[in-house]
């Protein structure tokens, strides 16, 4: 796979990731229930609102790491682009794994939905959705940073090749007959 054709990769599943992320912005946005929320429903929408910063940003830098790959521009400039975009997905990945999926958050989440009733449980239901459809484009990503790395690390070490070629050498032919005498003895 081309360098470009891993960026593209990348930039795809960056922008999937981002619009799971505002589909879970929006449930904390629209459908949310006014009455009884707790602060850790207020943590997760703070936190949510974060995830969705770090993608953007790394969105925005995977697109200039292609543009600059596109445009066959300074490769020094893609490189950075590429790493600070993923020093934005790295993270967002430890925001993500280390704080919004913690057991005890979760727990409690659950306890309070059932305690408040009414809305409160279905919504809890679609966070949950939500943060499970991260995880499929989360691995994408960090796929697809591996192989523009990998793409890189091929591109460093191969280096151009030059061919050059020389006539050097005879044409042997035979006749007819020659060639008979030879394949008596068993030789081509």
């Amino acid at each position: 796979m081309a360098l470009e054709a891993a960026l593209e990769n990348l930039r795809g599943d960056l922008r999937r990731f981002s619009d799971v992320l505002e589909g879970l912005e929006s449930t904390f946005e629209h459908d949310m229930p006014e009455e009884g929320g707790v602060k850790l429903v207020e943590t997760l929408d703070e936190r949510v609102v974060e995830l969705r910063g770090y993608v953007i940003e790394a969105l925005n830098s995977a697109e200039t790491a292609l543009g600059h790959e596109k445009e066959s521009r300074e490769p020094n400039q893609m490189r950075r682009a590429l790493v600070h975009s993923q020093q934005q997905f790295l993270s967002l990945q430890n925001l993500f794994y280390g704080e919004m999926l913690k057991y005890e958050d979760a727990a409690e989440l659950v306890r309070f939905a059932r305690r408040a009733g009414d809305r409160w449980p279905g919504w809890v239901h679609s966070v949950f959705l939500g943060l499970d459809a991260c995880r499929p484009w989360l691995e994408a990503a960090s796929e697809d940073y591996c192989q523009a790395w990998q793409e890189l690390a091929e591109r460093a070490t191969t280096g151009p090749v030059s061919l050059q070629t020389t006539n050097i050498g005879q044409q042997i032919s035979t006749t007819r007959t020659d060639s008979n005498f030879i394949s008596e003895f068993g030789a081509t």
